[in-house]
Order: C-alpha cells, then sequence, then structure tokens
C-alpha cells in the first residue's frame, strides 16, 4: 500500500491501553513473578489490554476470611485467584471489567471471555502462565 498514509494511535490509561490503526504494538506484561517462558509479551492490533492483579491472600482474623484487593461479589470473599491477568477484548472498559472476572472464575470465565470475544492470560503464583479463550 505505498503511499498511503499509516494512521496508528495509542492510548495509555493508568496501564490499560487501547491500540488502533496499522500494524502490531508489542506490548511486554511485568507481573512479580519471574516465568520459567521468560518475558511475557503480546502483540495488541486494534484492540486494548486490561491488567489485574490479586496477590496471595493475607491471612484474616480468626473466624473471619483472608483478605484481598479483589472480592467475588456473589460472596463477598476473596477473589479465588491469586496472581496476575491480562485481557484483551475490543474495548478497554470490556477488558477491565473481565479481568476481575478471571481473578474471580480462573479457567471457569472462558464462556464470559467467549460472549465478548476476549483472550485472557492469567498467571498463576508459581509463574507459569495460561491462555483462556482465543479470540476469534
Amino acid at each position: 500500500m505505498a503511499g498511503e498514509p499509516t494512521v496508528r494511535w495509542i492510548v495509555n490509561a493508568g496501564g490499560d491501553l487501547r491500540v488502533a490503526g496499522r500494524g502490531p504494538e508489542p506490548v511486554v506484561l511485568q507481573t512479580d513473578q519471574p516465568s520459567a517462558a521468560g518475558v511475557a509479551v503480546l502483540e495488541l492490533e486494534d484492540a486494548s489490554l486490561a491488567s489485574s492483579r490479586n496477590p496471595a491472600a493475607e491471612p484474616g482474623r480468626p473466624g473471619e476470611p483472608a483478605v484481598g484487593a479483589h472480592l467475588d461479589g456473589r460472596s463477598r470473599r476473596r477473589a479465588g485467584h491469586a496472581g496476575f491477568v491480562s485481557v484483551v477484548a475490543q474495548d478497554c472498559a470490556v477488558a477491565d471489567a473481565l479481568t476481575k472476572v478471571v481473578l474471580v472464575l480462573g479457567a471457569a470465565a472462558t464462556p464470559v471471555l467467549r460472549r465478548y470475544g476476549a483472550t485472557a492470560f492469567l498467571q498463576g503464583p508459581d509463574g507459569a502462565w495460561q491462555r483462556l479463550c482465543e479470540a476469534a
């Protein structure tokens, strides 16, 4: 496509990213856990990315549940997955909301991800990565 202008833009809103236009943008996922597979790098093209981290549970007071940054709205207890998640979706609001769904449901979030055409990258406390629901 010689002679056509390349229009491309990137918005970084505190770690949530939106990339639009021509060509992929490499994005390094920075986590607290080292991975045997090395550094995780995604290529984003005309998509959004949001990430959330749920640190390992801190013990609560005797008789109380462990506390954490993200809660399961159904039970009001700490989200079940300790680790890091990034979600790629069409827009940032959906990607951001889905990070919390994945932190609560883990691999069981696949039907929700599929419904929104999203893909999640989930890193567990051991540093291992899991890809959920490859978006079409």
